[in-house]
């Protein structure tokens, strides 16, 4: 049985601001299918990390590899869209359209095999529909980003991460703005998504239903704990403990 690939790691990463170091000699990876919830106290530098992973901030220290084929879609917590429609930027995050732009530049001698790649990735038109409809969007379809309020915002950055075809996705608490219809089918997406799903979120529920990896962020010390959400649970008293040895 071949081993799962990494597509993503961080190698004994450092990252302080000033005297307030967030972690040190930190090491951080994502497999295929993993989805690996980052949780710890609030200010402890999760969405750094996340940043950080998605080429956002720089490192101090360490190395960030990546596999060359490996795209990441960061969504952050106060995301707001460029502007643009609502059906306008879901569908420019599409593989469908990616192949659109890559046609413009292929030489006439391989436009034929540009054409049948654009032709085997047209559901992508209809995807884009339903998965707008999905995250409550449906009836905004030619509305001004500009104008959204923060959840929609928020809903539609959720839409363009599961339409953009990525290996990677890092979430960064993506049920904040959705009611309890759409955090059900938010779960059933992150489930069935066909590559690697990082989650930074205080829905304990989404966790324990989704997370297959946990990885704990207090004072510096970043803990990778496989086993899901309910073993981390298990675990906690263990990771205090640690904790505070290494303080």
């Amino acid at each position: 049985m071949s081993r799962p690939r990494v597509l993503l790691r961080l190698h004994q990463a450092e990252k302080a601001y000033g005297e307030r170091v967030l972690f040190k000699k930190a090491d951080f990876w994502l497999t295929s299918l993993e989805r690996a919830a980052l949780v710890g106290p609030n200010g402890a530098g999760k969405s750094t990390l996340f940043q950080i992973l998605c080429g956002r901030q720089p490192l101090d220290q360490g190395r960030l590899l990546r596999l060359s084929d490996v795209r990441v879609f960061y969504l952050p917590q106060d995301f707001r869209p460029p502007a643009g429609t609502v059906y306008g930027l879901a569908y420019a995050t599409t593989p469908l359209h990616r192949a659109e732009l890559e046609l413009q530049h292929t030489p006439p001698e391989y436009a034929g095999e540009a054409w049948s790649r654009i032709r085997e990735l047209s559901f992508w038109k209809g995807r884009v529909a339903r998965t707008l409809a999905e995250f409550g969007l449906s009836e905004l379809w030619d509305q001004s980003t500009e104008k959204l309020s923060g959840g929609e915002a928020v809903r539609l950055g959720l839409a363009m991460a599961f339409l953009s075809g990525a290996e990677v996705l890092l979430l960064d608490e993506p049920t904040t703005h959705l009611d309890l219809r759409m955090r059900l089918r938010l779960e059933e997406l992150l489930l069935a998504y066909p590559g690697a799903v990082g989650l930074i979120s205080h829905d304990r529920a989404l966790l324990r239903r989704v997370a297959s990896t946990v990885y704990h962020l207090e004072a510096g010390q970043l803990l990778r704990l496989p086993g899901g959400y309910r073993a981390y649970l298990q675990e906690r008293e263990r990771i205090r403990r640690t904790l505070e040895k290494a303080r």
